[in-house]
């Protein structure tokens, strides 16, 4: 039979099979894919292909297969000098001829346990003879199943170091460093050299998904060096494999692996690997589904919607960036899958369930696939069982509705806030209840919140006798908080311990509930106990927004400096952990037996607490007091007890005051009454003086955030409706500095946050921060114009909308001179040469392939304080310390041209003052970071990220030349201009409302502004 009719038999064949499969409702995955310009395939498993289930569904449902082990050097090469390819012909044949689809070999070289014989493993073998294995495998390999209806090869398998502390990117094992790293390049020219260009070749790794997730950062980071490295040295990589293998637990909800951050973070990495000129591959895909609660979860309604959601997120992913080309599980069936199987226990982890019936996520993914018309095909509209399918709307429960305004309440009788329990319903036993006084009635109000905390085993209601019968007449929205079900079994807050749940996350979702009904006023944290430590990393991670906090008997933890889920975990205020001055009222007992007075290891606590007087002096520095404590008496009863105490005071700005109540010979309970006064009552009335001076200095309601600390992305609370945002007023405006006309200064800053950006959250953090303080690299000449450059509103999204002061012209200094080639010494001013050095500095800190590939493009004038000063960057002591062989050459071999510099005056260099560093307050908190602190300055530093004008009421203007006005160029020194602030802010930051649906009391459409 002529081949042509072949062909033509074979896709009528397919296409029957596919309206065969889509008369059941859906449509096979294939076929959805497809038309959509996707593959979508499996792992296949050989043991598996005596399974007729098994086997029909991978026939009817996916078009490109991997064997898990088969092909793998470990399986085919067991004993030396002989190869046995019979398991992994037997699945390339079941892809190839049973399901119709491409076979991706996996994978050749893989130097850890199931990659390699045992022979390999030896001492014996010289690493020579390892090499010349190695290339024999590679080549007869990709030899046998040559290009017929072959993808592609894994050519290389897991070789980067999951240790972020590790200066070598790659990672130990049996290959590696006994064969030096290129053996990597060999296994991909040999792939290539027999293989030819219609072979895709891989790369392929687990951890390597996200930007944004605290565990894989670092390791994305050097992965995207990895791979500009082998692309600069000309070796033959055609894709990148993120493997996926990914988990959400259903006890610690948002703050799991696979939350919203982790999923914002891959996108990201799909986009750039796609820059560098690679395709990327979904290769291993499993979503385990746990609970911390128990070791064997029961499978539940809830977990598959979760499921459902986060596949359809990936795909979604896949979709959209068109880098991605392939999305493939590791395996189908949760019959057969390695997640759990060595424990005994239940994950669920994949699209069938152990029936081979399609599960959510499976409807879900056609269902997007579909939706736009893309496959004509009849889909599931209706709800349906678990596990026989979803409707592609979110579950009711997700869709939050708020009634605007607010009705008082009776005294003791809270009221419960409606909605935000829906948007959270992994916490199980959530309850939020709000005590209005008719003080704070109305459509809209600017009474202050008081947000109350619990201790371990207590309850949200049980605020209502001890701060609700406070209330009346007074300004204030009490709003009582339940925690979460914590591992030891009790309702309470993830401070340290080892429950996961995201507390911060969940109390953003009140914040932006109170937002959308109507209320504009400041936020306080009450807290007892276990409440008052989530008090305490409230105000210390002060992107959360609060004003004042007030913990009883539990101080800071010393170490760890982090602790709790990512990115709000910071556990004490320090260079880097965002924390802005606060009001600040303590309380604790000296015989305290839970809680040491004098701090210490306490095991329950996940860590050391510092001693009250270190744990209430570090606020007093970090809130700007300037003398203290000064002390005085005070009675005090409770428990049936009664004793004195002092009362420590602090000589503060009226705004932030700093008091601590040391209740002698008292224990965990704290008091009933302070000289005769209701103790609550006095912290009220604390809540109530700081307001007023705040009213007074004209503050906004959220405190502004030190220099370089991204305002809260918007919280979580599960999916939600797609209704508009609620209006927002008329904006203000304030100054926001504006590039330079030319535009060089905006784009070096861009470029130079971009470098940052990719070397993980905490080295990105640290970064930028020199530069926006002008302590570092490109910032030292154009700081003026970091605040709104495209880079730092993608890596930071909300501080485009933030109200930066506007930073002095400084006065003229000179430009750089220009210079006839970058390898000739030249005369320029001393500012160029410094940020150069410390540019190259910066670069040095992230290994030999980072490090060549920053410095080259500094020097070649394309990113940074390259294009600013190329002519400077040539002979710097930073440049010669790194490269002692040459001051005047960069270490490519292949050495970058400069760029021509513009003509320009060359006057005479002016002294350039240096920046201060601020020193961390505490000795007990010390931190080596070069990162300006906001604690402990003796006079502001430069903060061009702050969210007031420093002529905003209330608000002290330093006498003292920002440190870095006189190093910034005349030309580069723009004119700040008023900027109208974004839509949906408050007090210039952002507190986006999107997807909520306001109601009045009626029921009717509310029309509010914000």
């Amino acid at each position: 039979m002529p081949t042509s009719w072949t062909a033509l038999l074979l896709v009528l064949a397919c296409c029957i099979a596919d309206v065969a499969a889509s008369a059941t409702g859906l449509a096979t995955l294939k076929a959805a894919c497809k038309a959509r310009g996707l593959r979508c395939g499996v792992a296949i498993n050989k043991q598996n292909l005596q399974d007729a289930d098994y086997i029909e569904v991978a026939k009817r449902e996916f078009d490109v297969g991997t064997a898990e082990n088969a092909c793998k050097m470990a399986t085919v090469a067991k004993a030396r000098g002989s190869y046995d390819w019979s398991a992994c012909d037997e699945v390339k044949q079941f892809v190839t001829n049973e399901m119709g689809g491409v076979f991706r070999g996996h994978a050749l070289c893989w130097g850890k346990l199931n990659g390699v014989p045992d022979w390999m493993r030896s001492s014996s073998i010289t690493a020579d003879e390892m090499w010349q294995e190695l290339k024999a495998f590679v080549v007869a390999s990709v030899q046998r199943y040559g290009t017929e209806g072959m993808l592609g090869w894994d050519v290389v398998n897991e070789v980067i170091t999951d240790d972020s502390t590790q200066t070598d990117n790659l990672d130990s094992t049996y290959l590696y460093p006994k064969l030096n790293s290129s053996y990597i390049d060999m296994c991909f020219q040999e792939a290539r050299r027999v293989g030819g260009a219609d072979l895709k070749l891989l790369y392929n790794d687990y951890n390597i998904g996200s930007f944004s997730n605290h565990w894989s950062a670092k390791k994305v980071s050097r992965l995207h060096d990895f791979i500009s490295g082998l692309k600069n040295r000309g070796i033959p990589v055609d894709a990148v494999g993120l493997q996926l293998h990914i988990s959400y637990d259903m006890q610690r909800g948002e703050s799991s692996y696979a939350n919203a951050q982790f999923l914002s973070g891959l996108r990201e990495n799909v986009q750039k690997l796609g820059e560098l000129g690679v395709d990327v591959h979904f290769t291993e895909i499993d979503v385990s589904m746990t609970n911390t609660d128990t070791d064997n979860p029961v499978w539940t309604d809830a977990m598959a919607t979760k499921q459902a959601d986060i596949y359809e997120a990936l795909m979604q992913i896949c979709l959209d960036v068109s880098a991605c080309k392939v999305f493939q599980t590791w395996g189908f069936s949760d019959k057969y899958t390695w997640i759990g199987a060595k424990d005994g226990v239940d994950r669920y982890p994949l699209l069938f369930d152990s029936n081979f019936a399609h599960k959510p996520a499976f409807t879900r993914l056609i269902n997007l696939l579909t939706k736009d018309g893309a496959l004509d095909v009849t889909t599931s509209d209706g709800p349906t069982s678990s596990q026989d399918g979803t409707t592609t709307d979110r579950p009711a429960s997700a869709q939050l509705q708020v009634t605007a305004g607010f009705q008082s309440n009776a005294l003791r009788s809270p009221q419960t806030l409606e909605g935000i329990c829906d948007g959270y319903t992994s916490r199980g036993n959530c309850q939020v209840l709000i005590d209005v006084p008719a003080t704070c009635a109305g459509s809209t109000t600017n009474c202050a919140a008081v947000f109350c905390f619990h201790g371990s085993g207590g309850n949200a209601d049980s605020w209502k006798q001890s701060v609700g019968s406070q209330l009346t007449g007074r300004k204030v929205i009490a709003v009582y908080v339940q925690g979460a079900m914590k591992t030891s079994g009790q309702p309470g807050w993830n401070t340290g311990e080892s429950s996961t749940h995201d507390d911060k996350d969940f109390i953003l979702g009140i914040a932006q509930v109170l937002r959308a009904k109507g209320w504009t006023g400041r936020r306080y944290a009450f807290g007892r106990s276990n409440g008052a430590a989530l008090s305490q990393e409230l105000g210390v991670n002060s992107m959360l927004g609060f004003s004042g906090i007030v913990p009883w008997v539990t101080q800071l933890l010393q170490s760890p400096a982090r602790a709790g889920p990512t990115p709000y975990d910071w556990t004490h205020p320090q260079t880097g952990s965002c924390t802005s001055p606060l009001a600040y009222l303590s309380l604790a007992g000296t015989a305290d037996t839970a809680i040491p007075y004098e701090g210490g290891y306490v095991g329950f606590t996940g860590g050391t607490l510092m001693t009250n007087s270190e744990s209430n002096q570090l606020w007093a520095t970090t809130s700007g007091c300037t003398a203290g404590p000064t002390s005085t008496n005070f009675a005090w009863t409770g428990g049936g007890q009664s004793g004195s105490g002092e009362l420590h005071t602090w000589n503060s700005p009226k705004t932030t005051p700093v008091r601590h109540y040391k209740v002698t010979e008292g224990g965990h309970n704290g008091v009933d009454m302070i000289d005769g006064k209701n103790a609550w009552s006095v912290m009220l009335d604390f809540v109530a003086e700081v307001e007023a001076a705040l009213d007074a200095a004209g503050s906004p309601s959220e405190p502004a955030l030190p220099t370089g600390c991204a305002s809260a992305p918007e919280p979580t609370m599960g999916a939600i409706s797609s209704q508009s945002p609620a209006a927002s007023p008329s904006p203000s405006t304030s100054a926001l500095p504006s590039p330079s006309p030319s535009g060089q200064c905006s784009q070096a800053c861009s470029d130079e946050f971009e470098n940052c950006a990719r070397y993980g959250s905490n080295t990105y953090d640290s970064c930028k921060n020199e530069i926006q303080a002008g302590q570092g690299g490109v910032g030292k000449l154009c700081i003026a114009g970091c605040t709104d450059t495209p880079a730092m509103a993608a890596f930071s999204p909300t501080s485009a909308g933030q109200n930066p002061s506007p930073v002095p012209s400084p006065s003229p200094a000179p430009s750089p001179s220009p210079s006839p080639s970058p390898t000739t010494s030249a005369s320029f001013p001393a500012q160029c040469s410094q940020a150069c050095s410390d540019e190259f500095g910066r670069c040095a800190q992230y290994g030999s392939n980072t490090y060549d590939s920053c410095k080259q493009q500094i020097q070649a004038g394309q990113a940074g304080v390259g294009k600013l000063c190329t002519a400077g960057c040539t002979d710097t002591p930073a440049m010669a310390a790194l490269n002692p062989s040459s001051t005047s050459q960069p270490e490519s071999p292949s050495p970058m041209p400069a760029p021509t510099p513009s003509p320009t005056p060359s006057p005479t260099p002016s002294p350039t003052p240096s920046p201060s560093l601020s020193q961390n307050p505490s000795p007990a908190v010390q931190d080596p970071s070069p990162t300006p602190s906001p604690i402990g300055s003796s006079s502001p530093a430069p903060s061009p990220v702050s969210s007031q004008s420093p002529s905003s009421p209330g608000q002290e203007q330093s006498s003292a030349p920002s440190p870095v006005s006189s190093s910034l160029p005349a030309a580069l020194s723009p004119a700040p201009s008023p900027v109208a602030v974004e839509p949906g802010t408050d007090g210039g930051r952002p507190f986006a409302i999107p997807h909520v649906i306001l109601l009045s009391a009626s029921g009717t459409l509310f029309g509010l502004t914000l």
